[in-house]
């Protein structure tokens, strides 16, 4: 990609589409943590949003509504309430 030919989507526009946390993720996954040459590309970007964005919102979801449901409390849960056991 070089900035002279123009051949790299704009970063604002795909900052807006995907999000920042998904450019990190695809970023730190990549051969450029290695010190390798990279091809940037928003099917990466897609890719990272499948396999570590989506399971993790999933996992977080699924925790908040069962804690909302039971009425877990993080701070009853450290100070060995009884609710928690």
């Amino acid at each position: 990609m070089s900035k002279s030919f123009g051949n790299y989507p704009d970063p604002r526009e795909t900052i807006e589409k995907y999000g920042a946390d998904a450019i990190r993720f695809y970023l730190m996954s990549g051969t450029l943590m290695k010190g390798e040459d990279m091809t940037f590309s928003e099917a990466g970007i897609q890719e990272s949003i499948k396999r570590v964005l989506l399971p993790l919102w999933n996992a977080y979801t699924f925790f908040a509504t069962y804690a909302n449901i039971d009425g877990w409390e993080y701070a009853s849960f450290f100070k060995g309430d009884e609710r928690s056991e």
